[in-house]
């Protein structure tokens, strides 16, 4: 943690302005500065200038600087695809533990948030925002492109493999790590959700069956997300 100090001569008839987290923001209180910083000084002086007399604050604040948190993530990913994931999985914050994320997509000019769980249909960019406690922040990006891989995240702790591929009836995903409120998604190739389920793996039950019975043949895109990231696969339905 590092103090800093930052003087203000401010006039009492008309306060000053001062930037905070990269804005102008006009005072008209110093009550305004809480949370900001803290008052370590004060005193009020008399300036004499010819024919013309003023009143003015000297005001010394002490601020609290943290340490620089450290922020991660990828800037391009590529997914098969219609994959389904969760966006904050992919951010990893270090250093502070007060945060909040927040995404958007851009449409023409402006941004538009997104909730963090998103569907890839084409090639795009969703922008992140990390907002700290002393209301600092981050922004970036990640850049989705689609393409003809057929599995998003192959090292994925969970899932051991989802087979058949193709399938007819039934598919089986085998479970590697056993997770509580895991999300499963079944898309076709326009991006419909055609299945959605919630399940919670144990010891006793590390396979989950799938029917697929009465699913049309073609292609479809399996998005697994639990609290270790999202996991997406192409599966193929014959009959």
């Amino acid at each position: 943690m590092k103090n800093l100090n930052l003087v203000l001569c401010l006039t009492l008839l008309s306060f000053s302005s001062l930037i905070i987290n990269g804005q102008n923001s006009q005072l008209s209180s110093l009550n305004e500065l809480d949370g900001f910083a803290g008052i370590s000084e004060q005193k009020d002086v008399t300036d004499i200038y010819p024919g013309k007399r003023s009143m003015s604050r000297i005001v010394v604040l002490s601020f609290t600087q943290p340490p620089a948190p450290v922020i991660n993530h990828k800037t391009e990913i590529s997914l098969p695809k219609a994959c389904n994931i969760d966006l904050d999985t992919l951010v990893k914050v270090e250093g502070i533990t007060e945060y909040s994320i927040e995404w958007r997509k851009k449409s023409g000019n402006e941004f538009q948030p997104i909730d963090s769980k998103a569907q890839v249909l084409k090639d795009t960019v969703f922008y992140l925002l990390v907002t700290y406690q002393n209301k600092c922040s981050y922004s970036g990006s990640i850049s989705f492109k689609v393409s003809t891989t057929d599995i998003l995240n192959p090292e994925f702790r969970g899932i051991k493999k989802i087979y058949p591929n193709p399938a007819d009836s039934k598919i089986i995903i085998e479970l590697e790590e056993f997770n509580t409120g895991v999300k499963l998604i079944m898309v076709n190739e326009l991006g419909s959700i055609v299945k959605e389920l919630t399940f919670n793996a144990n010891d006793n039950q590390p396979l989950v069956e799938i029917d697929v019975s009465n699913q049309l043949p073609g292609t479809y895109y399996i998005s697994i997300i639990s609290r270790h990231g999202s996991f997406c696969q192409k599966v193929i339905i014959v009959k």
